[in-house]
């Protein structure tokens, strides 16, 4: 798996003079043993028409030669002033929509800006007029619409306004090689948990997933002839990584099971057993629930068909 990193000074490396010698991205890479490629430029901005900027950075990227992207902008949108919120927001989610043109199964990684001791951060307004939370849930919400994970430090802050003398390299905004240590180790963790890493290597995941969808065609099938109605075909997953179109199939193949099973429960007026809407994967988030609501689906499936089997015996 390929890492690709885009973002401001902080993914780049700076510390207030100097790039440190090893940036978030080497200990990401150390630390998941992945390739991670840095196109962090100092001064980056979601909007922005400069080769620094998030649009430029995505335009002049070949997205097809990496498995995951994380994207750390918006700290000199809000102290610049660069745009409205809506103008900001518009912008990421325009520039994440070309990166899956590019890539429809790359994964994606938001990470929201640090804490830092700006002018603007300490008065907690932009000069665009916008709050330092409104620009983070904001730019949180578009990560999540489009099928990403968030990094959040607001919930586990490494810089604060106590401790910021000594992790920040400038007093300022950007961290030392020692903070940086603690950055690059707590994104890479946070990837490892978030991404259910196990899963993206697919090992096996593909092949039993495809195994469930046949076993349920086969019990829906059986079922429909007995009760003398047509079913859907639950159509494999083909994709080949743990990406937007894996996940697209995978829920299409789930929704085409489910309808399938309502209709066998309207078929035996749904004596003794209840229509199911089971809760999918929430806006395709591969997150630490994924599994576990995966396997809800799953069994919810299994206890309404076999209670419709039981039924249609009892009516042959």
């Amino acid at each position: 798996m390929n890492i690709v990193m885009l973002g401001d000074s902080i993914t780049e490396g700076w510390d207030g003079s100097v790039d440190v010698d090893r940036p978030e991205a080497y200990f990401i890479q150390q630390a998941l043993n992945m390739p991670t490629t840095n196109l962090g430029h100092g001064g980056g901005a979601i909007i922005g028409t400069q080769s620094k900027d998030l649009p430029q950075v995505v335009s002049s990227t070949d997205f097809r030669q990496y498995d995951l992207v994380t994207i750390g902008y918006g700290v000199n949108d809000f102290d610049g002033g660069s745009g409205s919120i809506r103008e900001l927001t518009d912008t990421l989610n325009d520039q994440i929509q070309l990166i899956y043109e590019s890539n429809p199964d790359i994964l994606l990684v938001g990470i929201l800006p640090i804490w830092g001791n700006t002018d603007a951060i300490n008065a907690n307004e932009s000069p665009a007029g916008y709050g330092w939370d409104e620009l983070q849930d904001a730019e949180k919400d578009v990560y999540i619409s489009n099928g990403g994970i968030v990094l959040d430090w607001r919930s586990d802050p490494v810089v604060t306004p106590n401790n910021f003398n000594q992790l920040l390299g400038d007093k300022w905004l950007h961290p030392t090689q020692e903070t940086y240590e603690l950055l690059g180790n707590r994104i890479a963790l946070f990837i490892r948990q978030n991404l259910c890493l196990s899963l993206v290597q697919f090992d096996g995941l593909k092949d039993n997933l495809n195994q469930n969808f046949t076993n349920l065609n086969n019990r829906l099938t059986n079922l429909a002839n007995r009760l003398n109605v047509s079913t859907s075909v639950i159509e494999p997953v083909t994709s080949d990584l743990l990406g937007l179109t894996f996940r697209n199939q995978m829920l299409t193949g789930l929704r085409t099971a489910i309808d399938d099973v309502n209709l066998l429960v309207r078929q035996l007026d749904g004596r003794d057993v209840r229509s199911i809407n089971p809760t999918l994967p929430i806006g395709l988030l591969i997150d630490q629930h994924f599994g576990e609501t995966l396997n809800n689906v799953w069994n919810t499936l299994d206890h309404c068909l076999f209670n419709l089997q039981r039924l249609s015996e009892l009516d042959g």
